[in-house]
């Protein structure tokens, strides 16, 4: 059987979270940890890039006097900001292909590039990378078409990843009678 608080428990209570019992550290060791923490440099945000879609050509009409129908074919077009301003913005070109075999190609080009990064692409439960060449472009293949959307991730080193999430797949073409 469970006893009721007493006055004594919610004054021990009120000390303890108050903090009296506890003793200052030694100057030396409160130093060695402040020269500690300043050694660790910016402290990093949980979002350090911000994506915004500049075009999407499943959202753009044809132009007047094109003659066609919804192609196989999704172009997208990314603006990437550091959420901390310190870095200039890039943009990410993607163009998304279905192939006769079902599934989709997917290539791209991210400007200006970064030296030594590779593209991260994730379909379900299918992961794909390619490293970017030096003009920053990438070609993945055979990426599932049935996915509906897609993440991608530009890793570089000495970089935090830049994220796309959601990235439309095109959808598949419609056979009329």
């Amino acid at each position: 059987m469970r006893r009721r608080p007493t006055q004594d428990d919610l004054e021990n209570l009120q000390r303890l979270l108050k903090g009296e019992h506890l003793i200052d550290p030694p100057r030396n060791v409160l130093r060695r940890a402040q020269a500690l923490g300043a050694g660790l440099g910016r402290r990093r945000s949980v979002v350090e890039w911000i994506a915004e879609r500049l075009f999407d050509s499943a959202a753009e009409p044809l132009p007047v006097g094109v003659r066609g129908s919804a192609s196989a074919e999704r172009r997208l077009l990314y603006e990437l900001r550091p959420a901390s301003g310190d870095d200039a913005p890039r943009q990410m070109d993607l163009r998304l292909r279905r192939e006769i075999g079902g599934t989709i190609e997917l290539t791209g080009h991210l400007l200006p590039t970064f030296p030594g990064a590779r593209v991260n692409v994730a379909a379900a439960r299918l992961r794909r990378g390619a490293k970017l060449n030096p003009t920053g472009e990438f070609m993945l293949r055979g990426l599932p078409a049935k996915t509906g959307s897609l993440r991608i991730s530009i890793d570089a080193p000495g970089q935090s990843p830049l994220v796309v999430t959601d990235v439309p797949v095109p959808e598949p073409e419609r056979n009329t009678p």
